[in-house]
């Protein structure tokens, strides 16, 4: 019969979870019980104010959907009828012990036994390893260049020659313009 009862409050509380107005009067109506009596039902059954039986059933729900859907914090708290999702981070909090993301880090940690992202210290260490590869990649490829500028016969390699054309620049007249090539 308790049970009965505690499940008929959970129905109840889950149909009206979209509604955030939705209160411990309501409930006590929709039980067709007096707000006095409810409470003192609850309280002997399960320990707890009618306030903080509703907020658990959406706390719960909430927890539902946080880890079966990729869903925001924000359309959770509203889907759950909480006001605000700043009001339901701080509920979230107080009844798990963590806020909604961190809980979902740490239920995917547990359910996949590894961890999802890499702490601090190792994510600086690996940045600096790669920077340490970048400029050292740059050096050889610096050095190689210069090794080899230096070793190229420019008799054989026509790459490295430079024109000059004189100041006066292109004309119409072909026999006063000045063309050097430098080797």
């Amino acid at each position: 019969m308790n049970q009965i009862f505690l499940q008929r409050l959970t129905e109840i509380t889950e149909e009206n979870l979209t509604n955030e107005h939705f209160n411990v009067n309501d409930l006590a109506s929709a039980m067709n019980m007096s707000h006095t009596k409810l409470y003192r039902k609850l309280k002997s059954l399960s320990h707890q104010t009618i306030s903080q039986f509703i907020r658990e059933i959406r706390l719960r729900k909430a927890q539902e959907i946080l880890l079966n859907e990729d869903v925001t914090a924000s359309e959770i708290a509203y889907r759950t009828g909480f006001g605000s999702p700043t009001y339901f981070n701080k509920c979230f909090h107080e009844y798990y012990g963590y806020s909604p993301l961190e809980f979902k880090k740490r239920e995917i940690q547990k359910r996949y036994g590894f961890v999802s992202s890499l702490s601090r210290k190792l994510k600086s260490k690996i940045h600096y390893f790669l920077i340490i590869i970048a400029l050292a990649i740059i050096a050889a490829l610096f050095f190689f260049a210069l090794i080899n500028h230096d070793n190229s016969d420019p008799e054989k390699s026509h790459s490295h020659n430079k024109v000059i054309i004189s100041s006066k620049g292109f004309n119409r007249y072909p026999e006063d313009n000045t063309v050097c090539l430098i080797r």
